[in-house]
């Protein structure tokens, strides 16, 4: 049988070899004096947002690649090895070039992976970086982008997050609507009512829009939130108790339209609930159990005058008295 080593004075293995001495000791890869290094790093940069939304292949991988990085009058750049290899150094370089060339990039070619989804009760994760995240019924947590820079995750539905402090990355989380970026913080993020919610506990957020045309940067006790328009609304000082009840399984309001509440249950039991205009606006205090469906529409029921009337399997309308 052939053997598939390669010899130690290939010029290949050998960046391969400096590429994981740099990543063994924790240092940039653009620390590397090698055009190509460089050429690469700056290729994933560009093609990394395309690649979540659009998955390619690992044959058009390298057909890319190679488009970026041949000059016209060399030849293009050699694949120093096959994804079939079973040989020890194949491998090895294997797992050296897909880093050089961004391991999250393969990542993300894949589109965002479910790291974590809760059901009917909240759900406490902890993630690779050491930070954890309590998510609210009926929530998913979505990975985009780990590496040694930078925690990209998406967000559907609610979700407590206790931000690991690591000054060489940011950690974002994305909603449809915006951002919120931080360093080390605890904070709170919702995207129930086509709107995205933004409360911090501790530390210090950045918060913007999808577009990134608006930005805002949040102190302890402090919160914000971006409509479905994209339009982000003037930081206020908020009541902890708003944000952080459902970890509680309460809601607690002060003054609230009675649509943000009913959003709210939707999100807590996943269903739908109809309301009329006039209803939607009523301006609701008072607190709500969460344990479980029946008493939390019986409660609010008695609070707007009326009753939830369920329509089918999933959702309900009010009916007043």
């Amino acid at each position: 049988m052939s053997q598939n080593f390669l010899p130690n004075n290939d010029p290949d293995l050998g960046l391969a070899r400096q590429v994981n001495s740099v990543l063994e000791d924790k240092r940039s890869l653009s620390s590397i004096g090698n055009p190509l290094v460089h050429t690469l790093l700056k290729y994933r940069k560009i093609v990394s947002r395309q690649a979540e939304k659009h998955p390619v292949n690992q044959d058009d991988i390298w057909k890319r690649i190679e488009q970026q990085t041949e000059p016209s009058s060399q030849k293009p750049v050699k694949r120093i090895f096959n994804f079939h290899h079973t040989t020890k150094w194949a491998i090895a370089a294997s797992v050296i070039i897909a880093t050089l060339i961004g391991i999250t990039y393969f990542y993300s070619l894949q589109g965002p992976q479910l790291v974590a989804q809760s059901s009917t009760s909240n759900k406490t994760v902890q993630l690779e970086d050491g930070s954890k995240v309590i998510l609210r019924p009926h929530s998913k947590l979505f990975a985009l982008k780990r590496d040694i820079q930078s925690e990209r995750y998406r967000l559907h539905g609610e979700g407590y997050f206790k931000v690991t402090h690591n000054p060489k990355r940011v950690f974002s989380v994305e909603t449809g609507n915006g951002r919120v970026s931080v360093l080390g913080t605890r904070f709170i993020l919702s995207t129930w009512g086509r709107r995205m919610q933004v409360y911090l506990e501790k530390g210090s957020v950045k918060v913007e829009t999808a577009k990134r045309d608006s930005t805002v940067i949040l102190s302890p006790g402090e919160s914000t939130s971006i409509n479905e328009k994209g339009n982000i609304s003037p930081v206020k000082r908020t009541e902890a108790s708003e944000f952080t009840d459902w970890l509680n399984k309460q809601l607690i309001f002060k003054s609230k339209p009675a649509k943000l509440i009913v959003q709210e249950l939707e999100q807590q039991f996943n269903i739908s609930i109809s309301l009329s205009q006039q209803a939607s606006k009523m301006k609701l205090s008072g607190a709500l159990s969460l344990e479980n469906l029946k008493t939390s529409l019986n409660d609010l029921g008695l609070v707007m005058g009326g009753e939830f009337i369920k329509k089918d399997n999933r959702s309900y309308v009010f009916k007043p008295n």
